[in-house]
């Protein structure tokens, strides 16, 4: 998955609810760099020298699990077994159910008035899946904490900053 760059305009990510994801302050710390040239083979057997531009990864490269957004008002997410069942109607007024696998989950974000029933809450508190409530506008209401993951990730990228060899 690629993030698109990061803005210049600081103002703008003040009120963003995908900081977390973007991490633009650390985006913003680390200079942009050219990488040592890298020795590829040319047609004719000759080693070739290449720059490759390299941007800095402060998150995981490989993310097993999704954020699930509910943006929609009058959606409603609910239990099946193992799955979370999200209904919501189309532009017709139909009922319209989707399901997303537990497993698959990393956290929800309901924006809005959208609703989570008890027993939904239950099953993501079991796999430790966070619930975060947010306004339409993108301000912070509420959530569920599943674990301090997010916090340690933070002083792991901070510090990594901080060491010459891996900010380089």
């Amino acid at each position: 998955m690629q993030f698109p760059p990061v803005t210049a305009n600081e103002n703008l990510c003040i009120r963003c609810s995908l900081a977390p994801v973007c991490l633009p302050e650390e985006e913003r710390l680390v200079p942009e760099r050219d990488c040592n040239a890298t020795e590829t083979e040319s047609t004719a057997g000759e080693p070739k020298s290449a720059i490759v531009k390299k941007t800095p990864t402060l998150f995981p490269s490989l993310r097993q699990k999704q954020t699930l957004h509910v943006c929609t008002p009058k959606a409603r997410i609910g239990r099946s077994n193992e799955t979370l069942v999200v209904t919501s109607e189309d532009e017709n007024r139909k009922e319209v159910k989707q399901t997303v696998p537990i497993q698959d989950i990393d956290s929800i974000v309901i924006h809005g008035y959208a609703q989570i029933t008890t027993q939904a809450i239950h099953l993501c508190a079991y796999h430790g899946v966070a619930v975060q409530w947010m306004s339409f506008s993108g301000k912070f209401a509420a959530s569920t904490a599943a674990s301090p993951g997010r916090v340690q990730q933070r002083i792991r990228q901070y510090s990594a900053l901080q060491d010459e060899p891996t900010r380089l």
